[in-house]
């Protein structure tokens, strides 16, 4: 068949997806979509292009919030609260900036022989905790189009499978099933995902091939991008457009803050000065970059949804 015959709105309302490339993800490849529609890989393709060429041109509004590191011993209404706003607004996108699980099971910074060791959570209620939170966000959201650019928490998960290679492919195994189940989708950590022509990632590798991090890493992310960038890892709050040489040239860096409970800070930190903002980030997007941007509370949203 060809495209024209096709309409589009309804195959994207009895999918639940609200694009080509969300099908796409959803239905595991350019191949398996064409097969479900009966289309062949280059229209596929064509339509892909046709749409991402729309979204650079039309204003789009995709939905942020980062580093949540859920964990067995954390409360989740914040993130009903975050899924009814998702709910409320309905955004074109949502994108999760990544660290989405704590994953403290795989810690190693925790030594083996210590008393903090003995209180980790083991790895089967890591994920299960996981899975739980990403299921109630999609319930009541109504939103399954969730990707997730994975952090380095998440990275613990490959990091342990390298360092014990009988355990090679069976955690990763399981922490895919969960994204299977919940219907979400993810970028590994340190590689981008560009959506209308912004960057996401968890955080920008430096050249010694560590996350770039401290307070003034909005700077840095501004100088050096060749693109607009949307990252978290510092749980900081911050926005900065460096202007280049050339006419109305800018490019502008959001680093997210975190989506952890209200008030929590990590034993890590306690007693050292954090600086950490809790909430989301509604931004919207045209002709490839950012245009606004609205930094949105936990505390406001507890005062909205709960």
């Amino acid at each position: 068949m060809r495209e024209h015959k096709h309409d589009w709105t309804s195959i994207y309302r009895q999918y639940g997806v609200r694009n080509i490339t969300q099908l796409v993800n959803k239905t595991g490849g350019i191949r398996a979509t064409g097969r479900l529609l009966h289309l062949n890989e280059s229209t596929i393709r064509h339509k892909i292009a046709s749409e991402e060429t729309d979204s650079l041109n039309k204003p789009q509004t995709i939905f942020y919030f980062t580093d949540t590191h859920v964990q067995p011993k954390l409360e989740t209404d914040h993130l009903g609260w975050i899924a009814k706003h998702i709910k409320e607004i309905n955004p074109d996108y949502i994108i999760n900036g990544g660290d989405f699980a704590d994953a403290e099971s795989l810690c190693s910074h925790i030594l083996p022989h210590t008393l903090d060791a003995r209180q980790k959570p083991s790895l089967k209620s890591d994920i299960a905790c996981m899975e739980d939170a990403m299921l109630m966000i999609s319930e009541l959201s109504g939103r399954r189009d969730i990707h997730v650019t994975l952090g380095n928490h998440e990275e613990r998960i490959w990091t342990m499978e390298k360092n014990n290679p009988d355990l090679a492919y069976l955690l990763q195994e399981r922490f895919d099933g969960a994204y299977e189940k919940a219907g979400w989708t993810y970028t590994k950590f340190g590689v981008y995902h560009t959506l209308c022509g912004v960057d996401f990632t968890h955080a920008p590798m430096m050249m010694s091939g560590k996350p770039v991090g401290g307070k003034l890493s909005v700077n840095n992310v501004a100088s050096n991008s060749v693109a607009d960038c949307v990252y978290g890892h510092t749980h900081m709050k911050a926005e900065l457009s460096v202007k280049k040489f050339g006419p109305d040239r800018q490019t502008t860096a959001i680093n997210g803050g975190c989506s952890m409970p209200i008030g929590y800070i990590p034993k890590y930190v306690q007693g050292g000065s954090s600086g950490w903002w809790h909430g989301v980030i509604e931004i919207e997007v045209q002709n490839g970059r950012i245009q606004d941007t609205t930094f949105i509370s936990l505390e406001k949203l507890k005062k909205l949804y709960a």
